[in-house]
This record gives structure tokens, C-alpha cells and sequence, in this order.
């Protein structure tokens, strides 16, 4: 009788594992097949996908598709995580953003038809709003993570996210472009997504290292907001020598990467870095 309890535990264990599974499997399916899709809406200056809205012919109609995109994957991000958790869930959305990236134009084609850097560092500003907003959504949606046990259960989910605590996290968002700027080395999308995602990785890592006790909302949103900054900062130095630096290839690895290169691979990545960072912690301290 006794026996039969840690089996039917075990049974229990390993159902819910199959469902997570299957859900995580699904939806990176669909997000799959949106970010696959959707480039096709959508052309910029050299005839190919614009996912990058510095380098499209009709601005408003690229924003239009990149939004409806990404409202859609945040969608499928939120039911995710409302299955599994809010992380696995940010990881279906990056996921989804990287594979309408891959159709996209990279730093080559932005010299090409005459992209403004500056512009390009504006818009990965930008998506750092955007994907504020997704992510606080999902979280919202999915609820706190089981191993970090909510500090505001009935205040302002501001303070809850946001606070000093939270803030002083988000500093480790600076190892994104640190990282990126040793690893991004020619004009390669597949270059400047790897960049992004294992600068991810050490924010994750870190992000839990720094504040160990905050929802890691502000783990996906710093770094981009970060790197988008450092983008800025690079193109105004470089204004005068893009074509000569573009051209004996020393342009700043950070000039390399697009906007949605940088918010896909953050996002894939600092999901992975928590989760890593989550095995550090001893095993009687986590909820299964």
C-alpha cells in the first residue's frame, strides 16, 4: 500500500512531464511556422524580407508586419507559459523572432542600400519597449516562477518587477554587448543571433547571481535596451567611415547586428541562462 504511493508520485511526475513536453514542443511548431511565414509580407530596399525597418521600402507596412508578428508570438509565448513557465515561454517567443530574422538582411545589406546606423541602434531601442511590454505580459499571464516566491503578492506588480532590487540585476544586461563584441566577427546573421544569445546566457546567469530573490523581468529587457544604447554610441563615431570599415572589415562587431538579431537572441538566451542558473541552487530549496 505504502509502495504504491512514491509509484503513483512517480506516475504523476512523469505525466507532467510528457504534457510540458508536448506543449513546449507545439509551440516551438508554431512559432516555427509564424516566424517562417511572416518575412514574406514584407521587402526591403534589396528585394529581400525586411525585418529590420531602417532598411525597408514602406516603413509603416514592415512595422505592421514586425508588431503583428510579434503580438502573435507573444500570444503563443503567454499560453507556453501559462503550461510550463514564464521563461520556457520567452524562450518560444526569441525563438520564434530568430527564425523570421534568418529571412532578413544583415549589417552588409544595411550599407548597401544606406541604412542609418544611428537609426538601427534607435530601433533596437525600441524593441526594447516592445518586448517590455511582452514580457511583462507573459509573466503577468504565466505567474511567478516556483522557485521565486512572489514579494509583492498583493502590491503593484511595478514594485513586484522593477525595484531597486530588480534594477541592480539589470546591470549585469551590460555583459550582452561585452560579449557580442568578442564573438561577432564577420557580417554572418547566424554570427550576430549567436552573439546575442550567449551574451544572454551570462545575463541569466548573472541576473540570478545579483538578485536572487526578483522575478528576472528585467533579465530580458536590459540587454537589449543596453546594447541598443551602445548601438547608438557606435554609429556616432563611425558616421564618417562606415563605407572604409565596411570595407577592410573592421566595422564594430556591435554595428553588425540588427535589431531583431539582438532581441531573438537575448531572448533565447537569457531563458536558457536562468535556467542554468536555477541548477545552482540546492535541490531542497526547489519545488518540483
Amino acid at each position: 500500500m505504502n509502495a504504491s504511493v512514491p509509484n503513483s508520485q512517480s506516475q504523476a511526475s512523469g505525466d507532467r512531464a510528457v504534457a510540458r513536453g508536448t506543449f513546449l514542443a507545439g509551440g516551438l511548431i508554431a512559432a516555427t511556422v509564424i516566424g517562417f511565414l511572416a518575412p514574406a509580407l514584407t521587402r526591403d530596399g534589396l528585394g529581400i524580407p525586411a525585418t529590420t525597418v531602417a532598411l525597408s521600402q514602406s516603413p509603416v507596412a514592415t512595422i505592421a508586419v514586425l508588431l503583428g508578428t510579434f503580438a502573435l508570438l507573444t500570444v503563443l509565448s503567454a499560453m507556453v507559459g501559462r503550461s510550463i513557465n514564464a521563461v520556457v515561454g520567452l524562450f518560444v517567443l526569441g525563438w520564434g523572432l530568430m527564425v523570421f530574422s534568418m529571412a532578413g538582411g544583415n549589417a552588409s545589406d544595411a550599407v548597401f542600400v544606406g541604412a542609418s546606423l544611428r537609426a538601427i541602434g534607435i530601433e533596437t531601442l525600441l524593441w526594447g519597449g516592445v518586448t517590455a511590454i511582452a514580457v511583462v505580459a507573459v509573466f503577468r499571464w504565466s505567474g511567478p516562477l516556483l522557485d521565486i516566491p512572489p514579494r509583492e503578492a498583493k502590491g503593484s506588480f511595478i514594485r513586484e518587477y522593477f525595484d531597486l532590487e530588480a534594477l541592480r540585476g539589470g546591470i549585469a544586461g551590460v555583459l550582452l554587448p561585452v560579449v557580442a563584441w568578442f564573438v561577432v566577427r564577420t557580417m554572418m546573421k547566424g554570427q550576430a543571433i549567436g552573439g546575442a544569445f550567449l551574451g544572454g546566457i551570462a545575463v541569466g546567469l548573472c541576473f540570478r547571481l545579483l538578485a536572487r530573490a526578483v522575478q528576472p523581468v528585467v533579465a530580458f529587457i536590459a540587454p537589449i535596451v543596453i546594447t541598443g544604447a551602445a548601438q547608438v554610441m557606435t554609429a556616432s563615431e563611425l558616421s564618417a567611415q562606415i563605407d572604409a570599415q565596411f570595407a577592410n572589415g573592421s566595422l564594430s562587431p556591435l554595428a553588425r547586428m540588427m535589431p531583431l538579431d539582438i532581441t531573438a537572441g537575448t531572448l533565447i538566451g537569457v531563458a536558457i541562462g536562468i535556467g542554468w542558473a536555477r541548477s545552482f541552487k540546492r535541490s531542497d530549496t526547489m519545488p518540483s
